[in-house]
């Protein structure tokens, strides 16, 4: 009797595996291959893999949209709350991709071993839905806090670094928590999805595809349709609800039969409601910029929001009516401002013979065009305007501006002013712009040479 070598041995037990492991391939998608090392399983056992795997991909796309949507009206609140300076997005994506990355490295290390995968990915998408409605309720505290922090930092550093290093600490303070969650369900959804080392690759580029598209899902409703609708803090309140349902979602396709069987699971819930229903009766504030007051007492007369800019009209106690644009306040009708936005249409007709039509870029609170439109020899004025929400919040500044609207002369044009004066082929006789301070983010074109060059052709 023969006996053969060790290696040879080896190499038809390779040959073998190699030959059985060929005949169950299972083509990726929604359909689950065998879980590694696992024995044969049952049609009905392949049936529930199929369908925890088709929930894992659900709720991907769901994450993908909540944590996109997030970002763009978190963003929108730290603009807010931040006077608007270029380091808030640059800081908000940063705390993001740091929670990513703590996120995927701490959940990495229990994940493989984890007995209950799914759940685990359920109690995640939980977590984050909780720490997002609590921001949702920290949303007025933010400009306070960043205040404190940067007349702190301020004895330490220059200040532009200490405005710089405030936004990106107030940002990580109040971001860490439920980042770090959304950067941890990705891998374990992974975990959910695949099971056979040899479809990994198909199975992440799946997930990838879903949590993508998802992505691209939650930036354009919330900046498009979110916003605009309902606000930000209930944007905020909608996108922890978004994270619940992706958690009871998960958690029913684990016990179909009894999914609230888990009296964490009913507590969960019920604490997830209680934040929601808090966050959504607070009365809305509000957001000024760490640095600007409003008198106690203030009264709100007009709030809009915008995909461009959330809009405020306040009036104070004394009389004074400001415009309150993105948390600043733009304009208001005090004597210091209002000889400035007087003299901006009266000057310049002094150096005009004859003057016959007029532009002006930014309708503000309408005091530059009703002084405009008082000249004698003014016939036609045109108005570009970027927010419709400025132009909305007239109704509630006709007091200060005499309802100059009701002018037929006056013709709005919703539009970018910039973008205006490359396009058109009219010549006017007065231009007036009064851009807002360069240190906004975006508004930086706004004092270029090429802006002043379109006004003067």
């Amino acid at each position: 009797m023969i006996t053969p070598h060790r290696s040879e041995r080896r190499d038809s037990s390779g040959a073998i595996a190699g030959w059985a492991s060929s005949r169950d391939r299972v083509p990726i998608g929604f359909r689950r291959p065998r879980a590694i090392g696992s024995e044969h399983r049952s049609l009905k056992q392949e049936v529930s893999l199929a369908k925890i795997a088709k929930a894992a991909w659900v709720a991907v796309f769901v994450c993908g949209t909540g944590s996109f949507a997030l970002e763009v009206v978190w963003t929108r609140i730290l603009v807010m709350s931040f006077s608007a300076t270029v380091y808030v997005f640059s800081s908000m994506l940063a705390c993001f991709l740091l929670g990513i990355v703590a996120g995927s490295f701490w959940v990495s290390r229990i994940v493989d071993e984890h007995p209950n995968p799914i759940r685990l990915f359920a109690n995640l998408a939980l977590g984050v839905s909780g720490s997002v409605l609590v921001l949702a309720l920290l949303i007025n505290a933010i400009p306070p806090l960043f205040a404190q922090i940067l007349a702190s930092t301020s004895q330490l550093l220059p200040n532009t670094q200490a405005l710089a290093g405030s936004t990106l600490l107030v940002s990580l303070l109040l971001l860490v928590i439920p980042t770090t969650l959304i950067g941890a369900t990705f891998p374990v959804a992974l975990r959910v999805y695949t099971t056979n080392v040899r479809h990994i690759a198909s199975s992440t580029g799946t997930l990838y595809f879903a949590n993508t598209a998802g992505a691209i899902a939650g930036s354009l409703l919330a900046a498009f349709v979110a916003i605009p609708a309902v606000g930000e803090r209930n944007s905020v309140i909608g996108i922890g609800l978004l994270f619940a349902c992706a958690g009871l979602y998960l958690r029913f396709r684990e016990d179909p039969k009894q999914p609230f069987a888990d009296p964490l699971l009913r507590g969960a819930v019920v604490g997830l409601t209680v934040l929601a229903a808090i966050g959504a009766s607070l009365p809305y504030r509000v957001a000024l910029n760490f640095n600007q007051h409003l008198e106690p007492g203030t009264e709100i007369v007009y709030h809009g929001d915008g995909v461009q800019n959330t809009i405020d009209v306040v009036r104070s106690p004394s009389g004074i009516t400001s415009l309150v644009i993105g948390g600043n306040v733009e304009a208001n009708n005090d004597y210091i401002q209002l000889r400035h936005f007087i003299l901006k249409a009266h000057l310049p007709l002094m150096f005009v013979e004859k003057p016959r039509n007029a532009l002006v870029i930014g309708l503000g609170m309408g005091i530059t065009l009703h002084s405009l439109a008082k000249h004698p020899g003014i016939e036609e004025i045109d108005v570009i305007e970027l927010s419709p929400e400025i132009r909305a919040a007239q109704v509630a500044l006709q007091e200060v501006n005499g309802d100059i609207l009701s002018n037929p002369a006056i013709r709005v044009r919703i539009d970018d002013g910039r973008r205006y004066l490359s396009a058109t082929d009219v010549h006017y006789d007065l231009i007036t712009a009064d851009p807002i301070h360069p240190k906004v983010s975006r508004v930086g074109y706004l004092y270029t040479q090429e802006y002043y060059q379109a006004i003067r052709e």
